[in-house]
């Protein structure tokens, strides 16, 4: 049922399980509004459960937005968190995302540098361990109408170990197929296979 901007929900349902009935239910409310959106779930049997997500526009570009989840097992147990800060421009993207309770962060940002070029990257960092952050760089160009590479380099934990580069070509070779080829490069000199994998196939 919606009232106003309002939409209200009731989800029951019941199933035999080894000769008990198993019932549950879920109540729902949605508030939209044009800066603003709120979504409210409760489910008031076992598992007792609640959560809520809330969206908010506070200036033309910026969006700011929150999710948390928990339920109820002798105690209140808290089961999904995140807090997140956007901003968009017709060719930028930023964001910073939060989650297990300002434990973990990250920065993203998305650069439409041209039509024929776009890059990105993110840093993910723990609160307890900040120095070992893991941090990809990654980028697609466009050669011409039937040619396009990408590049991404991928740094695990502020070390070699786990890093490594991909790169990407995507070739037209006329109006019906296309060939794919791509090579990840492990760039952990002390892994027993540091050294590159290649895929290639046609579409």
């Amino acid at each position: 049922d919606k009232v106003d901007n309002t939409t209200f929900s009731v989800d029951i349902s019941s199933a035999p399980l080894s000769g008990k009935c198993l019932k549950k239910a879920s109540l729902g409310l949605d508030y939209s509004h044009e800066k603003a959106r709120v979504t409210v779930g409760v489910s008031p049997l076992q598992p007792t459960a609640a959560n809520v997500s809330i969206l908010v526009k506070a200036h033309d570009n910026i969006l700011i937005g929150g999710h948390y989840a928990g339920n109820l097992d002798d105690t209140w147990k808290h089961t999904a968190d995140n807090v997140g800060l956007g901003y968009t421009t017709a060719d930028n993207i930023v964001t910073l995302t939060s989650s297990k309770f300002f434990e973990k962060f990250t920065l993203a940002g998305f650069h439409q540098h041209s039509s024929d070029l776009a890059l990105a990257a993110t840093v993910a960092v723990n609160r307890q361990n900040p120095s070992n952050a893991d941090i990809t760089v990654g980028g697609a160009y466009k050669v011409d109408a039937d040619t396009s590479v990408k590049a991404k380099v991928d740094v695990v934990g502020g070390t070699t170990a786990g890093s490594s580069l991909s790169l990407g070509l995507n070739q037209k070779i006329n109006s019906s197929v296309r060939l794919t080829a791509g090579s990840k490069i492990n760039l952990d000199p002390q892994a027993d296979l540091f050294g590159a994998s290649f895929a290639l196939g046609l579409e």
